[in-house]
């Protein structure tokens, strides 16, 4: 653990450089179509077309889920999906499995893209916000008496 907080070996370095440049490059893409973004799944392909010549592997979606959401629908598709969130979410309590999940959901979102990119980190997305806006009432609505 102390390896890689600490970032000095080798492989962490190496790690971080990369995280940076994918950050970078998405970002000068981005400021190509800030508004529209380049379209769902198309982060790869636009970073290609954008830094041709590179070798296959360096072309990933940006390390981070709200950087990807941004490049691939732009700040108005991330305001829209920002309000929908916002919409689900309204109501649930301060339940702490609640805040647990969302948590849980906001560490995950910062650090990796697949919440956004993956087919299965879609569904734990998906799954995590439909916990959190029906779990709220299901958490505390008053239990059925059995007789």
């Amino acid at each position: 653990l102390q390896t890689r907080i600490a970032a000095q070996g080798r492989l962490e370095a190496k790690s971080l450089t990369e995280r940076i440049e994918g950050f970078e490059s998405a970002w000068k893409v981005f400021r190509e179509k800030p508004f529209f973004g380049v379209g769902m799944g198309n982060a790869t392909l636009a970073l290609a077309r954008a830094f041709p010549g590179l070798p296959i592997w360096k072309y990933q979606p940006p390390h981070g889920a709200i950087l990807a959401m941004l490049l691939e629908v732009g700040f108005l598709g991330f305001l829209a999906l920002a309000f929908l969130l916002a919409e689900s979410l309204r109501g649930s309590s301060t339940n702490p499995l609640i805040l647990a999940v969302l948590a849980t959901l906001g560490v995950a979102g910062l650090f990796d893209h697949y919440l956004w990119t993956l087919p299965s980190g879609l569904g734990l997305f998906g799954f995590g916000i439909l916990f959190v806006s029906r779990g709220a009432t299901l958490l505390t609505s008053p239990r059925p008496r059995v007789y």
